[in-house]
């Protein structure tokens, strides 16, 4: 059963569910307003999910791995899985969560995965980290972010007068879904145009389904006001791939996500350590990796 937990300062009140080990609200007390999705299911059910033990979705809907397939849900199932609350202090919480019976019948690996999400002045670090207990299987992972943040996030304004800013950059190389079946169309590589590293979240600007960066570091994507004045920044430097989403036009949020790992290519039908962008492990090795939130 999932439960709750909250940290707070004089600046920002943050609250936590077990389930997926999940942050759910942050609420701004200097500008009184709501920066987190709600996670109402009329348009999307989550807030901030984490992606693990994979990013996307399979080609087909399963992997393949010493010679057997296995089936597993887009994004893996890290986001809908109760994880343990192992510490809270006044600043930070964190969770953990190992393999259990059921995830080993559709992911063959044991693991310890843990979330550690701290919260100083208006700035949320969190921090994954990955170890592979076994003492003689290597571990083979992705890892990922995807909170949603409220846009607009004032009273009388549009998303579609909201702003993406990419920290001065200019015609940044992408890709996008495949929609038929979900995975990269790696095939069809394009360019966003900018105006001076701004996007306007115009209306069909996410008819694509999602701005997928893979071929060009992001280290710092803003979500600003009308006025280009920054409202959300995420700060991720070291991630190699990075991923933009909003439902529609209607949905009124837009989600910013750093990833360790990304969708199967469309076509991929390789063994899972031929699969992009995923990650390894040997036994005992450890992986650590943090991204910052910070609220304007």
């Amino acid at each position: 059963m999932a439960t709750r937990q909250f940290l707070e300062n004089d600046q920002i009140r943050l609250e936590f569910e077990s389930r997926g080990a999940q942050l759910v609200r942050i609420y701004d007390k200097e500008r009184q307003q709501e920066v987190l999705w709600e996670g109402d299911p009329a348009f999307w059910g989550y807030h901030a999910p984490v992606l693990f033990p994979f990013v996307g979705k399979m080609f087909g809907g399963s992997y393949l791995y010493e010679g057997k397939h296995y089936e597993i849900g887009q994004h893996g199932f890290a986001r809908t899985t109760d994880f343990r609350l192992t510490g809270k202090t006044d600043t930070s919480i964190t969770y953990e969560l190992t393999e259990s019976d059921e995830s080993m019948r559709i992911y063959p690996f044991a693991f310890r995965f843990t979330v550690t999400q701290e919260l100083k002045g208006k700035t949320i670090t969190v921090t994954w980290h990955v170890e592979n207990p076994s003492a003689n299987e290597d571990l083979w992972f992705s890892v990922g972010a995807h909170p949603a943040f409220r846009v607009p996030a004032r009273p009388g304004e549009k998303k579609s007068d909201y702003w993406l800013s990419f920290d001065g950059l200019n015609n940044i190389p992408y890709i996008s879904p495949d929609l038929a079946t979900g995975t990269a169309a790696v095939k069809k590589p394009q360019v966003l145009e900018t105006e001076d590293g701004y996007v306007r979240l115009k209306d069909h600007l996410f008819d694509i389904d999602t701005f997928i960066f893979r071929d060009y570091t992001l280290s710092q994507v803003s979500l600003c006001y009308p006025d280009r004045s920054p409202y959300v920044t995420i700060l991720c430097e070291g991630f190699p791939f990075f991923g933009i989403w909003s439902k529609s036009d209607a949905a009124p949020f837009v989600c910013l996500e750093p990833w360790h790992g990304c969708a199967d290519d469309t076509g991929f039908t390789g063994e899972l350590p031929e699969k992009t962008g995923i990650r390894s492990l040997r036994p005992n090795e450890t992986f650590e990796t943090s991204y910052q939130i910070l609220i304007h």
